[in-house]
């Protein structure tokens, strides 16, 4: 959740103007404490100023919620991280063997496997080539522009899916857009990423050049078209365009 500071949002701050939590001053003056300006449990980040969740939590209409030991948080929620999994769903994550596990996070555009080869989730595949490279539980081998990737299918909903990979229409297991939700200041620092826009309201790494028709974003995300306001076709949460 982020709160603004400062106006001048630009065409695609538009779509969070409106914010959850938000609280409205009905008397002649509010009392501000100088000292923490963002009030409890947000803080202070990039330029122009921006009041954030802290690192490490997760940011939702509710409210911040602390990621917990060795989870980090992801457009999915709180997820494991890296050489971690949750022996099964809603419990500690916990030191894995290397199989995924339940909730193992897995880092998007190169897999969480890299080189080690199959049977890892995000492992690196050929899919014109028979075996691709994928054993199970990942034994589907999923084309994409950053590279092909071992991942699972016939899930029905992204609780299904294994680290931030979420069910798409296909009932595949996607892999996120590499760098999507990274923090950032400006463009450059989401440069060479799939998520390449810094979104300058939420000060994030956003996907841009969506097709609204197609519809074309990662699972629980949304293109919302900002050409109208200057701007240009963007990933956004689903729910949050109201163009």
């Amino acid at each position: 959740m982020v709160l603004p500071l400062k106006t001048g949002l630009g065409p695609r701050g538009v779509f969070l103007t409106t914010l959850a939590g938000l609280a409205v001053c009905l008397v002649p003056s509010c009392l501000v404490d100088k000292s923490a300006p963002c009030g409890e449990g947000f803080e202070l980040y990039g330029e122009p100023e921006r009041c954030v969740c802290p690192e490490g939590s997760l940011s939702t209409p509710q409210g911040c919620i602390i990621c917990g030991e060795h989870e980090v948080p992801t457009p999915s929620g709180c997820e494991c991280e890296l050489g971690f999994a949750r022996p099964a769903p809603g419990q500690p994550c916990e030191a894995d063997s290397g199989s995924g596990g339940s909730g193992g996070m897995a880092t998007g555009g190169g897999g969480a496997a890299g080189d080690n080869g199959g049977g890892e989730l995000g492992a690196e595949c050929d899919p014109d080539t028979e075996p691709s490279g994928c054993e199970a539980p990942y034994d589907h081998c999923e084309p994409a522009d950053g590279g092909a990737y071992c991942t699972s299918t016939g899930c029905t909903d992204t609780a299904d899916c294994d680290g931030d990979y979420a069910c798409n229409a296909d009932g595949v297991c996607q892999r996120p857009p590499s760098g999507l939700s990274k923090p950032c200041t400006s463009d450059a620092e989401c440069e060479g990423l799939e998520a390449s826009v810094c979104e300058p309201f939420t000060m994030t790494c956003h996907v841009p050049g969506c097709s609204v028709d197609a519809d074309d974003c990662f699972p629980g995300w949304e293109c919302c078209d900002f050409t109208s306001l200057g701007g240009e076709p963007l990933c956004i949460p689903e729910g949050a365009c109201t163009l």
